[in-house]
Parts: structure tokens; C-alpha cells; sequence
């Protein structure tokens, strides 16, 4: 154990693997510190998920002159591990100089206008050959063939998430070392410029978006839809809070920018300028590719999954979604040839709570090896956590329990939403949400940006908030102390 409290799980031999978790074998899949990632995967990924093993994050990285050649993506039980690996010191010179030309040429530029003219524009043309398809009234034939290319089409997806995700980063970073340095206020302060920077992250809210606008232009003349999406409990936006929020920015925009001197304010304007443009790709690279793509994708497979229940041939529908592409297509056409037939019973899937308690990093080592200093664990205090702060202000409201997907049907309007982790498909909900605790994450993850964006409180890494609070309980967020605590169950 370190001295930051991370714990290194030390195995000389395996584990026999069982259906109850506690015997699973967690050898490394690889040499060298394998990192659990459950801020992206706090559940297991399905089989076809983990078949799809890669390295990521690659794209661009040697261009902008980063250390970091690639992140590797291995999976154990489901659970995904990360390791990154750096380009060799050979190789470091040339990254000195793509990293000077990099900033010095502005190529992020280039990176912007690719994103936002091309790459864009062409997810949503593959979107678009997926979403013009009805699935229930393709024949039988028909459906084998859309399903094939509903897996191709979901790997791609996956794919296409992670060609900005070193621009994007690396810029936001960037301008938070470049502001702070410029006007001597903590990196942390200096996101809060940019909120309101990230349209896309408001979800249905999203009054910049060409496609919900024509939506609602459709709707509202259609008596029978509104009546249909009439209920008591509705996602209605605080126009004088929006306002309030554009105005407060604007407001600590100007007082940071007239507190430097007149010759600083040009170069405040072109970081602002440039931090907001790329700090709106950190969702959006997400939001055109897998999470809206692959939503895509499943919708097919469910549909095929509906007609093998109805056959017989499996017993929920929802099975099919964790089926690789080979097994649902053997299903479909009756090729059972390349499949092997196991009856499973139920298998304990422990949450990553659970895991995590047990390892953060796996290596076969020498005992000695291992740095010893005592591990941060659950704080003393039971009715309390404390993360980082990724957003300003307070809130004391009910905790909603969010550790699946359907749990999000269960937000009212002010509740605060506890979670593992979360990602831009809790966008449908953030604007009932009175405040936002997560798990995993830091400053620039999706719950940070989305708080910042509806300017609602939310702590963020707390590793335990859902060990500790329950669906019911009355907490209070407090960004000032960084503390979410319950003051009644």
C-alpha cells in the first residue's frame, strides 16, 4: 500500500475459479500494474464487449506529442482493466518536437474543424443508416442480415469514441494550466468558465440541437402527442435560472478578464476562446458515436431477441444483448455448428465496490517490494463522504440509488441522483436532478461537466457514496467542503 492509499493486490499462484466471486482469479492479463477502470466500467462488459479487447486513446497521441503511445483495455470476469504504455525514451526527441509544432502551429485548430465538419456529420450518417431501418418489419432473412451489421456497426461506434479523446483532453488541460498561470487563480476555479460551454450535454434540454427542434415543431401541433406526453411530473427548464447562469458566467468572465492588466486581455480571450470550443467535444465524441450509435444497435438486436423468445429458443429477449455476433447469428439462421452449449446457473456478480475493496492494481511481485504505509479506507464518520467539488454551491434533498439503468425511471424532480459513475446517457434525467455524487471521476468526467453545465452541486470520486446512502435518504451536498452527508434515513 502506497502512501496515496492504493491498494497492490499481490498473486503468486491462481485462484480456482467459481460462481461465487470471492474465488474468482484475478491474474493480471499481462505484464506490469493493470489498473481497474470502473468510472468508465463499473459493471461487468458482456461477452461480446469483452471479445472486443483493444488498445485505445491511440489516435493523435503521437502527433500532439504525448508520453502515453496507447492505453491498453484487457478484461477479467467482464471487468475492465487499464494499462497505459509509454513510447519508448528513444522516441522522445521527435514527440519534443510534434509537441512544440502542436501548440506552436495551433494544429488543434485542424483537430476542430475535422471534428466538427467531418467526423460528426459522418456519425450521424452511420446513425442514420441504422435509425430509417424498422426492425419489426424486416423479414426473417432481412433481420439475420441488419443484426450482423448492428455488431459491426456497434464496434465501430466504440471504435470512433476514442480519435478525439487526446485533443480534447489535452486542450482542456491546457487551458486550465494556461488561465490559472494568467490570472493566478487555482485550475480548478478556472473551469467554471466554461460552464455553459457544452450545449450537447443538456440533453433534451439541448435548445441548439436542429433535430429536437424539429421535433417539438412536429409535436406541438399534434394534439394527440401532446396529450400523450402530458403527466404531472414533466422536464420543464428554469428559463430565469438559465438565464441567471449565462449572466453569472458572463459577469465572472468580465471581472477576471478587467483584473488583468489591458496588455494580458487579448491573449485571456483567445484561451477562454479556445477552452470552450474543445471543452464541448469531451461529450460530444461520446454522444455521436457509441451511446447514441450503439442505442442504435441494440435496437436491432432486441428486436431479434423478441422473435428467438417467441420461438422458444431463448427465454428473455434482453439475453440476446450480451450474445457475441457469431452466437446470435448461429441462433437466428439455426447454425449451431460453431457453438459450444453450457447450462449456467445464477453467478454472483459482485459490484465494483465490492472489487475494489479487494485490488486497484494486480501484479505478480515480491511481497517486499510493496510499499507499506496504511490505506485510506471508509471514512470514520458513516452518515458522510468527501470527494472533489466539481461544481459550486449547496443542496439538501432525497438520494435516488442509481446502480442500473432502469433506476433512472425513479428520479423526481430535485432529487439527488447517487451513483458509481456517470456518462451522457443520464442526460435524460440531469435536468431533474437537484444535485449529482458519484463514485469515479474527477474534475473533466461527465458528471463534473454536466453540473457545471446545469449549475447544480455534485461531488464526484467519493468511492463509497453508494455503500452509504440509500434511495430515500435526505443528504446534503456541500461543494465548499467537498462533503455529501445524510441528516436523516
Amino acid at each position: 500500500m502506497d502512501d496515496n492509499g492504493t491498494i497492490f493486490l499481490l498473486q503468486s499462484r491462481p485462484i480456482t475459479t467459481a460462481e461465487n466471486s470471492k474465488f474468482l482469479s484475478f491474474l493480471p492479463p499481462g505484464e506490469g500494474f493493470w489498473t481497474f477502470d470502473p468510472t468508465h466500467f463499473p459493471r461487468p462488459l458482456s461477452p461480446w464487449m469483452q471479445q472486443y479487447s483493444f488498445d485505445y486513446a491511440t489516435n493523435n497521441s503521437r502527433r500532439i506529442g504525448c508520453l502515453i503511445k496507447t492505453i491498453k483495455f484487457r478484461c477479467i470476469h467482464g471487468y475492465a482493466f487499464t494499462q497505459p504504455e509509454l513510447f519508448p525514451p528513444s522516441d522522445f526527441e521527435k514527440l519534443e518536437r510534434a509537441a512544440s509544432a502542436y501548440w506552436e502551429k495551433k494544429l488543434y485548430e485542424d483537430d476542430y474543424r475535422e471534428f466538427t465538419d467531418f467526423f460528426r456529420p459522418a456519425c450521424e450518417r452511420l446513425q442514420q443508416e441504422l435509425r430509417i431501418v424498422d426492425p419489426s418489419a424486416l423479414s426473417h432473412a432481412s433481420l439475420v442480415e441488419y443484426v450482423g451489421k448492428c455488431y459491426d456497426y456497434a464496434l465501430q461506434f466504440w471504435k470512433l469514441h476514442h480519435i478525439y479523446t487526446m485533443p480534447c483532453m489535452a486542450v482542456v488541460g491546457d487551458f486550465m494550466n494556461r488561465m490559472s498561470a494568467l490570472t493566478g487563480k487555482d485550475t480548478m476555479e478556472a473551469l467554471t468558465l466554461l460552464e455553459a460551454a457544452s450545449p450537447e450535454s443538456r440533453g433534451i434540454l439541448n435548445k441548439q440541437d436542429i433535430t429536437l427542434a424539429k421535433m417539438y415543431n412536429g409535436i406541438k401541433r399534434n394534439e394527440k402527442a401532446l396529450e400523450l406526453l402530458r403527466c404531472e411530473e414533466g422536464v420543464e427548464e428554469d428559463t430565469d435560472y438559465a438565464e441567471e447562469s449565462g449572466e453569472r458566467v458572463e459577469k465572472l468572465v468580465a471581472k477576471w478578464r478587467d483584473a488583468l492588466p489591458e496588455d494580458k486581455r487579448e491573449e485571456f480571450d483567445g484561451i477562454l476562446d479556445v477552452g470552450r470550443r474543445f471543452f464541448r467535444i469531451r461529450d460530444e465524441r461520446g454522444l455521436c458515436t457509441d451511446l447514441s450509435g450503439v442505442g442504435l444497435c441494440r435496437r436491432g438486436i432486441m428486436e431479434a431477441g423478441r422473435r428467438l423468445r417467441d420461438a422458444g429458443i431463448i427465454i428473455q429477449a434482453e439475453h440476446l444483448t450480451v450474445a457475441t455476433k457469431a452466437e446470435a447469428l448461429s441462433l437466428l439462421t439455426g447454425d449451431l455448428r460453431n457453438l459450444s452449449l453450457e447450462k449456467m446457473g445464477p453467478v454472483d456478480v459482485p459490484t465494483s465496490n465490492v472489487l475494489e475493496s479487494r485490488f486497484l492494481y494486480i501484479k505478480n511481485a515480491d511481497p517486499n517490494s510493496v510499499p507499506r504505509s496504511l490505506v485510506k479506507r471508509i471514512t470514520d464518520n458513516p452518515s458522510k463522504v468527501v470527494g472533489i467539488s466539481a461544481s459550486n454551491g449547496a443542496v439538501t434533498a432525497s438520494v435516488v440509488l442509481v446502480l442500473q439503468d432502469s433506476d433512472l425511471q425513479c428520479v423526481k424532480k430535485g432529487d439527488i441522483i447517487v451513483t458509481y459513475s456517470s456518462s451522457a446517457s443520464f442526460n435524460m434525467v440531469i435536468g431533474l436532478c437537484g444535485g449529482i455524487v458519484t463514485n469515479y471521476g474527477g474534475m473533466l468526467s461527465h458528471a463534473a461537466i454536466v453540473a457545471r453545465e446545469y449549475g447544480i452541486p455534485a461531488i464526484v470520486g467519493t468511492q463509497f457514496a453508494t455503500e452509504k446512502f440509500k434511495t430515500g435518504d435526505m443528504v446534503t451536498i456541500d461543494c465548499s467542503t467537498s462533503s455529501v452527508t445524510r441528516i436523516s434515513k
